[in-house]
């Protein structure tokens, strides 16, 4: 087991997974379900009441670096439910009490808006507050805030600029999508040199899939997470078979890469492994090498 990880990345993956008990990178660690940056607790996984594990992230202010761990962090559990707290390591009563003092504020800038617009855009973001807030307070069998009534004044600058707006989120979404396309081109591009190799930087999340490969002994994914080699070839044949079958499946065990437990495979062959989605075809074409005989010789 390495306490000492390739990178933060790493760390916030195993951290997600819970793979150890405790890993370190530079000013990123953590201890058991803690994330710290540098000694500042920024991120918790927690239970809820009715089960299952929940992601709590930071809300506070801190300097530019570890405000970039923080964002590390919600990539790492984006396959989890994440709630924005203002103390991860508080217990869910208190953040309650703190989100309490935050709808209070935001219900008194809607009556100092000073125009319609201004109040309507208030009245939108605190009732979005506590929607937001309830969702957490559920999770944890909290008493639920109540909602903030209606305005006339809100209704009103709805419908005036529900079509305007309406139309500008159609051509925000089709330039988006443009650049999103050439974007992802871009990366794939750099994808096949990362494959080979090469030292480049990608994003996954452009991309919209996972890939893998192998450094010395040890299987490395376009999100820095790293398994041992070995693991993945033992599990590669029971992978393999359940992708040919195209049905979807969720292990009756743990099955683990090194600190990841594989989740789920879907219908469409696509593996699942926290925050990572292997498509089918890469699937194929990494388990085939894996399981070559020049590889299995080495």
């Amino acid at each position: 087991m390495r306490n000492v990880l390739k990178d933060r990345s790493e760390v916030c993956h195993v951290w997600a997974h819970q793979g150890q008990p405790a890993g370190s990178s530079g000013n990123v660690s953590f201890s058991g379900p803690t994330l710290f940056s540098y000694a500042a607790p920024i991120a918790r996984l927690v239970t809820a009441k009715a089960g299952g594990q929940v992601a709590l992230i930071t809300t506070r202010g801190y300097s530019s670096t570890t405000n970039g761990h923080v964002s590390l962090a919600r990539r790492a559990v984006s396959h989890l439910t994440t709630f924005s707290v203002h103390d991860p390591t508080a217990e869910p009563r208190t953040n309650r009490q703190h989100f309490a003092e935050t709808i209070t504020r935001a219900i008194g800038g809607i009556a100092d808006a000073k125009n319609r617009v201004s109040r309507a855009k208030r009245h939108q973001s605190a009732t979005a507050l506590v929607q937001s807030v309830n969702a957490f307070c559920a999770t944890f069998g909290l008493a639920l805030f109540d909602t903030i009534p209606a305005d006339q004044a809100v209704d009103a600058y709805v419908a005036e600029h529900r079509e305007k707006e309406r139309k500008a989120a159609l051509r925000a979404t089709k330039k988006r999508q443009a650049a999103e396309k050439i974007a992802r081109l871009e990366q794939l591009a750099l994808a096949d040199q990362w494959k080979a190799g090469a030292s480049v930087q990608l994003n996954s999340n452009v991309i919209g899939e996972d890939f893998l490969r192998i450094m010395d002994d040890q299987v490395e994914t376009t999100r820095s997470a790293r398994a041992p080699l070995s693991h993945v070839r033992k599990l590669a044949p029971l992978i393999l078979d359940r992708v040919a079958a195209g049905e979807a499946w969720e292990p009756d065990r743990d099955l683990r890469f090194g600190p990841y437990r594989l989740d789920r495979i879907t219908d469409e062959g696509d593996v699942i492994i926290g925050c990572h989605r292997f498509r089918r075809s890469e699937v194929e074409r990494f388990g085939a090498l894996v399981l070559s005989p020049q590889l299995q010789e080495a």
